[in-house]
């Protein structure tokens, strides 16, 4: 009898573990799906955005720019439901790399790559009154304090290359602490000097141009390892093969994008002849422009540009 008793109070025991172990596991179920609602709906309700409920694929249509070049086409799948909720501001872009390091800055935002040892893109929101200049050219380039993988002084000497900005230090001459910001080396690649004097100077003057005429720009610059890579100085730090802008501005209650994709070399060819559209950006860079923006604006702006509004003066 005792042996009857002891084998049933097992029994029940372990049926007990069992129903538990389903209660729980139901309850886990609905605290995810009720936190996958949440995210979603989150997401929905962030500021320039209506999020796309499914994946997207970054597949360039309308391609005008020549330099584009026909390698580094992405196949890889962005789950937007997922990464829209870490973005803080609509100039930045999501990346198929997931290594990439995001950081904050006063005037910008930029994401490390450790492979790369550089940032692979730089965003910042830049608005016609930060064109007044109330700090001088910072003048040093030094060591981001977050980011210890970079290169240094060094690594430029005798090289031929200057120390590109990617955030150029003239957009951020509105603050102290941003302008010092830009010469950290986190917002810096090597730029072929002919290029970062001429050609890469000439974009960016004509972007404050830009500013000067609209309310707010939306700015996402980067440098692109397209082809064989050389590298640089006792860090082996790599030089890209082309450098990009992605512009985005609301005019006339429209909004409007462009992208520019630039060879790292010395062109005599005029500005317009480097625009292409933010989709054949997206298919060469892994990146995804602006996807903040609600889809019936995105698709439009992305796959065609305004060539007598985007004209380079």
């Amino acid at each position: 009898m005792k042996t009857f008793l002891f084998r049933l109070f097992i029994v029940l025991f372990l049926l007990s573990f069992v129903l538990l172990g389903a209660t729980c596991g139901t309850a886990h179920r609905a605290q995810s799906t009720a936190y996958s609602a949440e995210v979603e709906q989150k997401s929905q309700t962030q500021e320039n955005a209506a999020v796309r409920s499914d994946s997207v694929k970054l597949v360039a249509t309308g391609e005008e720019n020549k330099e584009l070049p026909s390698v580094a086409t992405q196949s890889e799948t962005i789950d937007l439901r997922q990464d829209l909720s870490k973005l803080k501001y609509l100039e930045e872009p999501i990346a198929t790399d997931t290594t990439l390091e995001v950081f904050y800055n006063l005037g910008f935002t930029f994401a490390f790559s450790p492979r790369y040892k550089q940032s692979v893109w730089v965003a910042y929101q830049f608005l016609p009154s930060e064109l007044q200049k109330v700090t001088k050219r910072e003048g040093a380039f030094k060591q981001d304090p977050r980011v210890s993988e970079t290169a240094n002084n060094g690594d430029y000497k005798r090289t031929g290359y200057d120390k590109g900005h990617l955030a150029p230090a003239a957009d951020m001459a509105w603050s102290s602490q941003a302008m010092k910001e830009s010469f950290y080396f986190t917002n810096i690649s090597p730029q072929l000097a002919a290029f970062n004097r001429r050609k890469w100077k000439d974009l960016e003057e004509q972007v404050r141009r830009w500013v000067e005429q609209n309310d707010t720009l939306y700015v996402t610059t980067g440098p692109l390892f397209l082809e064989d890579m050389r590298t640089i100085g006792h860090n082996l730090i790599p030089v890209p093969s082309h450098f990009y802008k992605a512009l985005l501005t609301r005019n006339a209650g429209h909004w409007k994008a462009v992208g520019f994709l630039l060879r790292n070399e010395e062109s005599p060819k005029p500005l317009d002849s480097f625009r292409c559209t933010i989709d054949s950006l997206e298919r060469v860079s892994g990146l995804d422009f602006f996807p903040l923006l609600a889809d019936s604006i995105e698709v439009k702006i992305e796959r065609e540009y305004d060539k007598s509004f985007w004209h380079a003066k």
